[in-house]
């Protein structure tokens, strides 16, 4: 299997432990495994699936979104182990997501409103044209 065609498994596990925001320190704890050897592992262009599966575990991301060959593996591994790989989040997970998501829907409506006002401001008719097909986002709370 050549790495320069194929996703190098192991740099895709380093990048969306990154995106995630999450620290290695912890990663490795939840995993029950040492930081080194997670280094170990972004080393790795062929990361074994097994692997793989088991990170997405804690990490609660489906690495078959990159390796679609890992879908037939998920079943045999949540048998195997009995664990389901990709479980429901907790309360407080769940929440914290929604903070998160609320306060990007804030600043888009920042934004939006800013964007609106230089349009209106400077009558830029293309902007206002454009900027009419958005609409302020309202939430629940409000």
């Amino acid at each position: 299997m050549s790495t320069k065609m194929n996703k190098h498994k192991g740099q895709v596990v380093q990048k969306t432990i990154n995106k995630l925001g999450l620290k290695i320190k912890e990663v490795a704890r939840q995993t029950k495994i040492s930081r080194g050897t997670l280094y170990n592992y972004f080393k790795q262009p062929d990361l074994d699936n097994k692997v793989l599966l088991k990170l997405g575990r804690v990490l609660r991301y489906d690495f078959s979104v990159h390796f679609p060959e890992l879908i037939p593996l998920k079943k045999e591994f949540e048998d195997e182990d009995g664990l389901e790989i990709y479980g429901e989040r907790t309360t407080e997970e769940l929440a914290e997501i929604q903070r998160k998501y609320y306060k990007i829907l804030e600043k888009h409506n920042t934004l939006l409103k800013f964007l609106v006002q230089i349009a209106v401001d400077y009558e830029l008719e293309d902007l206002k044209e454009k900027l009419s097909h958005f609409k302020k986002v309202q939430l629940k709370d409000e």
